[in-house]
């Protein structure tokens, strides 16, 4: 099985007492491993409220119990998840490169309420870098980043076009902050160099514009007397979208985006094989903000009347 099929199959309910637990393991040998687990054992005593005490112990005890009679020198490494039952990946040589290359902590552990899988999914699946530059007098400061990893190199601006063709090939969202010349139309210009985490704030809130222009688009078409209004799907997420899913009758579903991550909690992820256009409001009153209150952020489009 590949990561992706294990990540994309692996479904468990979410946990609000934060007891669902995310592990990865990098070249650590099991010796070492049955150590950092003793260690966490010992730190789940002081968890004061008893019921999520009882169940942080229980799942580590039992990953615990299924690596004791393993050879204590041998080297592993391994993605696992922990909820009443052990679900574990051996990651492979180009999957420990990239842990090693891009410094994922080691041993990395997390208990929350649901698994970290969309930052293992990022980590190892997503090669669709961002590439920022900036250009600083005689230099330019280059970074490249997904959500979870990242790295950076200085170069000097000499031939600069010509470089910029190169990473052009390689690159396909290539970011520029204090360009002075008129950039060309795959060129996206910033006003400033974000952080990180900026960055995907000022992404997200540009992703959503262009989709509150699709939603206020549908929406538009419900007005018009031309619009067959037997292709629009309304109702409760467990009921009417729920059921045109399992039926395959979506083209399009335009969902708030936290009824899209309980969505994905409750339906096998093959079924998810049509367009999602998540949808969260930017400002008040905006066409987002009406989506929600008064279409229960919920809306599908089916292929066929």
């Amino acid at each position: 099985m590949s990561l992706e099929c294990f990540l994309g199959g692996l479904v468990s309910s979410s946990d609000p007492l934060e007891t669902l637990i995310s592990l990865c393991f990098i070249d650590q040998t099991i010796e070492e491993i049955l150590n950092y687990l003793s260690n966490q054992l010992e730190r789940v005593q002081k968890v004061s409220n008893s019921v999520k005490r009882k169940k942080l112990n229980d799942r580590l005890y039992m990953l615990v119990m299924s690596l004791k009679n393993q050879d204590p020198a041998t080297k592993v490494s391994k993605l696992i998840f922990l909820d009443s039952n052990i679900h574990c990946f051996d990651l492979e040589s180009s999957q420990i490169g990239l842990a090693k290359q891009y410094k994922l902590m080691n041993p990395y552990y997390k208990t929350e309420e649901n698994f970290q899988i969309e930052y293992f999914k990022d980590f190892f699946l997503n090669n669709n870098f961002n590439l920022m530059i900036q250009f600083e007098k005689v230099k330019l400061q280059i970074k490249k980043f997904t959500l979870t990893k990242e790295s950076s190199w200085t170069k000097d601006t000499k031939d600069f076009e010509k470089y910029l063709e190169q990473l052009k090939a390689e690159y396909s969202n290539i970011y520029i902050v204090g360009w002075k010349s008129t950039a060309p139309p795959w060129l996206i210009l910033l006003e400033k160099a974000y952080s990180k985490t900026e960055f995907y704030d000022w992404k997200k809130k540009q992703d959503q514009i262009q989709n509150h222009k699709l939603l206020e688009k549908r929406l538009a078409d419900i007005q018009n007397s031309k619009t067959n209004l037997d292709l629009y799907v309304f109702g409760k997420l467990k009921m009417e979208i729920l059921q045109a899913i399992e039926c395959y009758q979506l083209k399009e579903l335009y969902i708030e985006c936290k009824k899209l991550e309980k969505l994905k909690s409750f339906v096998d992820h093959t079924l998810l094989n049509f367009t999602i256009i998540p949808i969260f409001s930017i400002e008040r009153g905006d066409v987002a903000d009406n989506f929600i209150n008064e279409y229960n952020g919920l809306m599908g489009i089916k292929y066929f009347a």
